[in-house]
């Protein structure tokens, strides 16, 4: 997909009022979880997010988007 350890990300916690964390890509596992032939490939990443006001919780799930620069266009 694209995605390099240093990438900006931004996670939205709904259960926050949708508030919003920004947040760096740290590992991409290049191994997926699943390894049967016929099964989707997932891959596990790792997100570093500040959390100074100690509001995020173990347990709380968000949406993980990241901010990739364009594609440069092939000749």
């Amino acid at each position: 997909a694209g995605l390099t350890p240093g990438d900006a990300a931004r996670v939205t916690v709904e259960s926050l009022s949708g508030r919003s964390f920004p947040g760096t890509l740290r590992r991409v596992f290049w191994v997926p979880t699943e390894q049967g032939l016929n099964d989707p490939a997932y891959f596990e990443i790792e997100v570093t997010v500040p959390n100074p006001d100690l509001c995020l919780k173990e347990g709380f799930q968000g949406r993980l988007e990241f901010d990739l620069p364009e594609a440069a266009p092939r000749p």
